[in-house]
């Protein structure tokens, strides 16, 4: 046995063994991420929300400042709402007369020209594109929504909790100033996540009331006041959990993203 003739530094005492900074966007070759199925996003380094394959590295973007946040880690999530980006489907449309029209012509946060425009319709009646879901209740979820500033002055937003008759998480004022949201008339807890292109994702938080299999419908009013006017929308989202993660977009049926 070699004693050594000098004593460890305090510096050299807490000195790491390994360092890693995922903010660089490179994974260390010490490093394997597992993830099962080809359903998870991330955003680009352009902003842009993209698909990344299983068992790669989701590296994370600021959409705002495009500055990498490292890489992203997340659980796994199920986006209960059908559809997601596809406005003009039948899965949100409730029969009703007053469904606000869409047209897909927008530059959305995907890159793609796949965002919508929500033109409410003529006519006293406030307008909506609305959708049913079931699922468990006594349980906290999160609503999202990207948007972009339209023509008009108000627009609402809703997830009634139909079995138990209350309306748990919503916004019935969203307004801008300038370009940016305005969240006012707000049940639940509300945030706004700046995109690039004007985008925001709007996020609302609240809680069910019980019941094992319960009745819940999301609703968009792109005018709230009984006009005429637009709201840009894109990807809805409505998962289990007391925030928000990346978006999963979803087709026929509700989809899962795989834990990293």
């Amino acid at each position: 046995m070699i004693t050594p003739a000098y004593a460890l530094t305090a510096t050299e005492r807490v000195l790491p063994r390994m360092a890693l900074d995922f903010t660089t966007a490179s994974l260390d070759p010490r490093v394997t991420v597992t993830r099962a199925l080809n359903t998870a996003t991330a955003v680009n380094s352009s902003g842009f929300i993209t698909i990344v394959n299983a068992d790669l590295p989701r590296f994370d973007y600021d959409p705002s400042t495009l500055l990498c946040k490292g890489l992203l880690i997340e659980e796994s999530r199920q986006n209960r709402v059908l559809r997601s980006n596809d406005f003009a489907n039948a899965a949100w449309d409730d029969g009703a007369p007053n469904n606000a029209t869409v047209t897909v012509n927008l530059v959305s946060p995907s890159g793609s020209t796949d965002g919508a425009t929500l033109t409410a319709a003529t006519g006293g009646t406030v307008s909506l594109r609305r959708q049913a879901i079931t699922a468990p209740g006594a349980t906290t979820y999160a609503f999202s929504i990207f948007v972009k500033k339209g023509t008009a002055t108000s627009s609402r937003f809703l997830v009634r909790d139909n079995t138990n008759g209350t309306n748990f998480i919503q916004m019935t004022a969203l307004t801008w100033s300038g370009t940016v949201p305005v969240l006012g008339g707000t049940t639940g807890t509300w945030t706004s996540v700046p995109w690039r292109d004007g985008w925001y994702r709007l996020i609302g938080v609240g809680t069910t009331g019980a019941g094992a299999s319960i009745s819940l419908a999301v609703s968009v009013f792109p005018d709230n006041a009984a006009g005429t006017g637009t709201l840009g929308v894109y990807g809805a989202q409505i998962e289990a959990g007391a925030f928000a993660t990346s978006y999963i977009p979803t087709t026929t049926t509700s989809l899962t993203r795989n834990a990293d």
